[in-house]
């Protein structure tokens, strides 16, 4: 029988483990490397940051859960301007997250798309990703329904990405019938508008204030979202925030599937340190805390005064939260 090593398991595998469907963690990437999807990149699709961060976001979270892969094509003939790949040409970007890039997609393959849908015959899955200020929303391609995608506000790009992801996983799992014939959607700026989420009333302002410092405490998955979510935010080149990076972790294999920053040459490294050379390489400073957040923390004059928590204990975070003290 198979060792099960939490430190070395691919997340989905423990996934599959927990749900029965297979023996053994080999069992259950075998399973998941059967998993492929396909992002088709139509025109216009790069014309503003919400659609870099879609795409860039839906294809680095899709890169961890498809085994199988992840085909690119369609346009990829962009120079992106978000910060965390500002000057990179797409392609090039691409295939470092990843992707395989294809000129003739042939195969019958889950598909996104983002910007003008393909004008040939649509695969059985293929939903189109879109959004509007804070609003964002998937539904089948070729129907005309999608939002405007003209406001630029990245984080409902990343949001469109994370539904469309999340709904392809849903459709190749055949763990909802609906997955790919429905339209979902959202509004960030009202998220308890469940229903009337599309009215003019919860779109939300215009993107126009972004924090200038911030702390992260714990760089997980979930720390790891907020500082990939932040490089992707419209800072300007010289007004990049300031972030303080907390972690006592390093890298292990199992984080490869879940941490938005990490790859497999940071393997054993403090995810700190990882984490801030990808922030730094895009004109974000950092100041690094390699300890456990605990009740002898004080922020000292000039560190930021807002903190964004990631941590897998939040009990006990919030017991420590009430002594960080300026």
């Amino acid at each position: 029988m198979t060792e099960l090593n939490a430190d070395s398991m691919h997340r989905l595998a423990k996934m599959a483990l927990d749900t029965g469907e297979v023996a053994s963690p080999e069992e259950a990437v075998a399973l998941f490397s059967r998993y492929r999807l396909r992002i088709y990149l139509g025109q216009g699709w790069a014309s503003t940051l919400a659609g870099q961060a879609c795409f860039l976001t839906a294809l680095n979270t899709a890169v961890r859960a498809f085994l199988g892969g992840v085909e690119v094509c369609g346009d990829l003939s962009y120079v992106l301007s978000v910060p965390l790949y500002e000057g990179r040409d797409a392609q090039v970007v691409a295939k470092e997250l990843g992707a395989e890039i294809s000129e003739n997609a042939v195969m019958e393959l889950p598909t996104l798309v983002l910007g003008n849908a393909p004008e040939d015959q649509l695969s059985a899955f293929c939903i189109q990703l879109s959004w509007d200020h804070w609003r964002f929303e998937i539904a089948p391609a070729g129907e005309g329904c999608g939002l405007a995608c003209t406001d630029d506000n990245p984080l409902a790009g990343i949001g469109a990405a994370a539904l469309g992801v999340n709904e392809a996983f849903l459709h190749v799992r055949g763990d909802l019938v609906e997955a790919g014939h429905r339209s979902v959607g959202m509004s960030l700026w009202s998220p308890l508008a469940v229903t009337d989420w599309r009215e003019d009333a919860y779109k939300g302002p215009a993107l126009t204030y972004l924090p200038k410092s911030m702390w992260l405490v714990g760089l997980g998955h979930l720390g790891q979202a907020y500082a990939w979510t932040l490089g992707l935010l419209p800072y300007p080149a010289d007004g990049r925030p300031h972030l303080v990076l907390q972690d006592f972790d390093r890298a292990a294999e199992s984080n490869l599937s879940t941490c938005l920053l990490l790859w497999s040459a940071d393997l054993l490294k403090p995810k700190v340190r990882a984490v801030a050379s990808r922030l730094e390489a895009a004109g974000f400073t950092t100041a690094l805390v390699e300890r456990r957040f605990g009740p002898g923390h004080r922020v000292m004059v000039n560190e930021p005064t807002s903190a964004l928590f990631g941590v897998d204990n939040v009990a006990r975070s919030e017991e420590h939260t009430s002594e960080l003290q300026s």
